[in-house]
Formats: C-alpha cells, structure tokens, sequence
C-alpha cells in the first residue's frame, strides 16, 4: 500500500505540519519511508522549517538492510516588505537503497546555505552562499541582479 498512515496538511497555512508513511516493494526487498515536516512561526517575521525523512530498505538474506535519514532545519527571516534572509541546514545520514535513485551519499553529508533577498522599484537582488540542493556545502557566492525597463514589477 501506498501512504497508509499519511495525515492530512495543516490546511492551507504558512505554518504547516505534515506526517506520511508508504512502504512497498523496492529492489529486492521492501522500502518503508517517514516523512515528517513542520513550520512554526519564530516571532512576528520569521518562520522556522523542521524537517526529518528517514528510509529503510528490508533485504532477505544474505543483503544488507539500508538505512539513510534526512533531516533539515531552515529559517527565513522577512526583514521589511521587500528583503528577505534565510538560512537552510541538512544532513544526510547512512546507506541509500539499492538501487540507489540518484543520490551519491554514502555515510553523512552535510549542507550549509544562505540567501539574502531585495527587491526595489525596478531592480532585484540576490545573494546567495552555497547551493540548497547539494548533499554538501558547495563553497560559492552568487550575486544575481535583476532589472525591469519599463513599468515596476507587479503593474
């Protein structure tokens, strides 16, 4: 079966809390996965994000089972009505399923990334340290610079 234990999404929130389940067949064994994730509110502008994804893959004889953990912590900041800051952690941590989906962690891999985010009459800016997306900390800085000719944005 597919997503037995899930409980619904706290509405259509800016805080909202999620809990799933699925299991079923995968490789030569079973696959179940957890899924856990909340967003509380952290004051009057900011919001923090808690996440924890665990997977366990159950081989028959003589494979070894597979155990990996996901587990995320995020907090964004609106300083004014137009910037923002933000700051994401994770981690990866153990073995993947075999066949493995893509993901090249074996052990424990860990994530650091920041953003920063302005927006003006006719212009954007971004600045960004590391890369969300990665399995580890990507040692880059990206500054972006967006501008409109014409009308401001939103008209």
């Amino acid at each position: 079966t597919n997503n037995p234990g899930n409980f619904p999404n706290h509405g259509p929130s800016a805080t909202p809390t999620q809990i799933s389940y699925n299991t079923g067949r995968y490789g030569a064994g079973r696959l179940d996965t957890w899924f856990r994730t909340t967003t509380i509110r952290v004051g009057n502008h900011g919001a923090l994000t808690l996440a924890l994804d665990d997977t366990a893959q159950w081989q028959p004889a003589p494979y070894s089972n597979n155990v990996q953990w996901f587990e995320s912590l995020s907090y964004a900041y609106q300083i004014g009505p137009n910037s923002s800051f933000a700051v994401g952690l994770r981690r990866v941590l153990g073995d993947p399923p075999l066949p493995n989906g893509g993901g090249n962690c074996i052990g424990t891999c860990s994530n650091v990334s920041v953003a920063y985010h302005l927006r003006l009459r006719t212009s954007e800016l971004y600045l960004a340290y590391g890369n969300p997306n990665a399995l580890t900390t990507v040692p880059q800085m990206i500054f972006k610079a967006i501008f409109y000719a014409g009308a401001a944005k939103g008209t």
